[in-house]
């Protein structure tokens, strides 16, 4: 009875220490901490009820595009790319590190709107549930736009330029109201891209921000067939467009049961909705305080630098085996197309060596030889290619011209490439980035140097072609962090130690002036784009944020 006694004691003590230890795994795998933020826990729960809603999220989507291609309002190449896209962010491992790094956001976003008194109702989140699941209103949308730069053929078009343009537009649109058809103005005057296709931009969606914002605006107040007013675009264009078919919102009324269907919950579709708008308050009320803030400001130009190993600019011509580059990848190597081209390229380097010497007579020669080669192009470039890195070229190519100490107008011997025959002459050698950028800020530091036209020279960025200048800058504006912080720090008036920005490259400022001002109109679009990134990285750069560093992220299913 004792022995009985004692085993049903063991048997009594092991399933107690499964339930324990099944008590103990439920916990773990509901309540368990995957990170924390400045002291707030984030569970496992949370983490897979989030990772269902975002699959859902992402299956919908698959599924209206599905719908958008049946119905005619999306071209396949547009449907297949955007799939790609979804199901990359779909894929396991992407869709577990995603959801991750966006509840940490959640919960440090959440604390930064209670610091800033902003909030949202359950009217509120009622709202985007129905907003999630509406088709938005698509527009059939075609496009008459006119450039006053191509007219002008200058950046910065006068006020006549503008109205020549504006002009042209006006008797275009006079063109189809007396009955010439859209897509045929189109083709013959629009500079839009969209004018290979007479025009036609598709299927618009109410809420894309692809278009310019004023051109948008027009095409979904216009009614159907009529010519929209001409509106400026912000890149200085004239525009005007039409609207062929208006396919209207439409609200899904099966979304919450496809969602329950997916496996997730309306509770955590609402959580997810709740943090979603709590950014976009939190980001809306952020901007607005910067924008509508005078702020301590400067006037600054820069000289960029991207970060990129040496180069070379060569000149060449190139002679292919029977004229055809591209068909020389499959040529076989006893294709007597292969001779004929080497042929050619000792012939032409034997005449072109006479010259060894007479720079002008070989620059010269080369350029008019330069327009017999199979290159397209060649004949107006003179041969000439741009400053390329070794890594950009042919194997065999890259080690040609890469050869150490050549110097201007050497003359190659015929080397082979994938493409052909080439005969080389070498124009100029551009050393690293890391390299230059040295001798660049001594030469801006020189006492009669002029910081705009050594920016306007060497500049990577497309400031060069103001001289470097970026205007007036407000903090908030410009990204990475650590050059808006070097342009604050800096002395007016002198030019700055180089700035490096790993994975980017080398930055030397000079500050003009300083003023406590409001951003203008440029700023202000700079602004609504940059702030809220800036001032949220900010702010999580100096968050206490901690994962389990044993974690092995819960898959959700």
């Amino acid at each position: 009875m004792l022995i009985s006694a004692a085993f049903g004691g063991v048997v009594i003590l092991a399933v107690l220490i499964l339930l324990g230890a099944i008590g103990v795994n439920w916990y773990t795998d509901n309540f368990g901490e995957v990170a924390k933020v400045n002291g707030s826990s984030i569970n496992r729960s949370e983490f897979r009820d989030r990772y269902l809603v975002e699959t859902f999220r992402i299956d919908y989507a698959l599924s209206r595009l599905r719908d958008e291609l049946a119905a005619g309002r999306i071209d396949q190449t547009d449907h297949d790319e955007q799939v790609q896209f979804l199901q990359q962010q779909r894929e396991q491992s992407q869709l577990q590190q995603s959801v991750l790094a966006r509840l940490i956001d959640t919960e440090l976003e959440g604390q930064l709107a209670a610091e800033e008194t902003v909030s949202v109702t359950e009217a509120d989140v009622d709202a985007e549930l129905v907003e999630d699941a509406t088709r938005p209103e698509k527009r059939h949308a075609w496009l008459i736009a006119v450039d006053p730069r191509v007219l002008a053929g200058t950046a910065t078009p006068t006020e006549a330029d503008k109205q020549a343009a504006r002009s042209k537009l006006e008797t275009a649109l006079a063109d189809i109201a007396s009955g010439t058809s859209w897509q045929e103005v189109a083709g013959l005057v629009s500079t839009d891209s969209s004018a290979l296709q007479d025009g036609d931009l598709g299927h618009v969606d109410a809420n894309e921000e692809v278009l310019d914002p004023a051109l948008h605006a027009a095409l979904f107040e216009a009614a159907a067939n009529t010519p929209t007013a001409i509106v400026e675009q912000a890149n200085g264009t004239y525009a005007a467009g039409q609207v062929t078919e208006i396919v209207p919102a439409a609200v899904d009324a099966s979304f919450e049961q496809k969602l329950v269907d997916a496996g997730a919950t309306i509770e955590a579709y609402r959580a997810t909705a709740r943090a979603d708008l709590l950014r976009s308050r939190l980001e809306e009320k952020v901007v607005a305080g910067i924008l509508d803030a005078e702020s301590l400001q400067r006037r600054v130009a820069q000289i960029y630098i991207k970060d990129a190993p040496a180069k070379v600019r060569v000149r060449h011509v190139l002679f292919s085996p029977n004229d055809d580059p591209s068909g020389a990848f499959e040529l076989p190597e006893d294709d007597p197309g292969w001779a004929a081209a080497e042929a050619e390229a000792r012939a032409l380097h034997a005449e072109l060596a006479k010259l060894a010497g007479k720079d002008e007579e070989l620059l010269a020669a080369f350029t008019e030889a330069a327009k017999g080669s199979d290159e397209d192009g060649a004949d107006q470039s003179g041969g000439l290619l741009p400053y390329l890195a070794q890594e950009d070229l042919d194997t065999d190519f890259g080690t040609a011209v890469f050869a150490p100490d050549l110097e201007s107008n050497d003359l190659l011997e015929p080397t082979r490439s994938a493409f052909g025959w080439h005969v080389i002459l070498f124009d100029d050698r551009q050393p690293p980035a890391n390299e230059r950028i040295e001798s660049i800020r001594q030469r801006a530091l020189a006492p009669a140097a002029s910081f705009a036209t050594i920016a306007s020279e060497v500049s990577d960025g497309p400031e060069a072609t103001d001289g470097g200048d970026l205007g007036w800058v407000a903090r908030g504006q410009l990204s990475p962090a650590e050059v808006e912080e070097a342009i604050f720090a800096e002395p007016i008036g002198q030019v700055s130690d180089v700035l490096i920005v790993p994975g980017q490259g080398f930055y030397i400022f000079k500050v003009a002036e300083e003023a406590t001002r409001l951003p203008d109109g440029e700023q202000k679009e700079r602004l609504r784009s940059t702030a809220y990134l800036n001032w949220y990285t900010a702010k999580r750069a100096t968050a206490d944020i901690s994962l389990d560093p044993s974690l092995q992220v819960p898959t959700g299913t």
